[in-house]
């Protein structure tokens, strides 16, 4: 029998080891293997637009998440 070397497919993040399919946002459960992702302070890795999300800090007024735009480079 030959076995696929895919079969022993081995993600490794963050100083662990990960089956592809379990490397995912905690959110939206979308698969992170070779897209960017981002961690919070407890470990938690997230996609870079479910951390945003979750992360952000909330306007005053609004209460709405302030994200960061393409077009925005302004830091108040």
């Amino acid at each position: 029998m030959i076995v696929s070397p895919a079969a022993f497919a081995v993600l490794q993040a963050r100083g662990r080891s990960y089956h592809p399919s379990c490397f995912c946002c905690v959110v939206c459960r979308q698969s992170l293997e070779g897209q960017p992702f981002s961690v919070d302070a407890d470990s938690r890795v997230y996609c870079v637009t479910d951390y945003h999300k979750v992360q952000a800090p909330v306007c005053a007024a609004c209460r709405e998440p302030i994200l960061p735009t393409e077009v925005s480079s302004t830091i108040v």
